[in-house]
Order: structure tokens, then sequence, then C-alpha cells
């Protein structure tokens, strides 16, 4: 029995997702204080900014309801 609750256990640490312990800010002011350029989903979408935004999926994921443009880019200046 304890080796089928540490198997699980295990299980359950893996699928957690990495976007989890992503950072979320409040607002576009406030991320961009860390991120002058936005975060970007892909290197497909930052290609597409004026700027080099930084590239990271699991912070975008973790803020998405601030790309109102739906660019794939969060709080792009």
């Amino acid at each position: 029995m304890k080796k089928f609750l540490v198997v699980v256990s295990f299980v359950g640490v893996l699928i957690v997702p990495g976007f989890a312990n992503a950072a979320t800010f409040k607002n576009c002011t406030a991320l961009n204080k860390k991120y002058p350029s936005g975060i970007a989903k892909s290197t497909q979408a930052a290609t597409k900014q004026k700027s080099a935004p930084k590239v990271s999926l699991a912070i975008y994921k973790a803020n998405i309801k601030m790309d109102r443009d739906k660019d794939g880019t969060v709080c792009e200046k």
C-alpha cells in the first residue's frame, strides 16, 4: 500500500503544470516594471513585435488576460 501511495504522489507532482508557479501581475504597468518589452508566448510571437519581449509560455499563460489584441504577447510596447 505504501508503494502505491508513493507512486501516486510522484505522478501527481509530474502532472502539475509548469505555469502554476509563474509570476502573475495585477496590470501591465506592474508587468512592464520587470519586463519592459512584455512577455511573448513563443519566439514566433516575439518576432512580430518592435521591441524584443521575453519569451515565456508559463508567464504568458499566467497573465493571458492582459493580451487584449490576442497577438501572443502580453503588455508589449
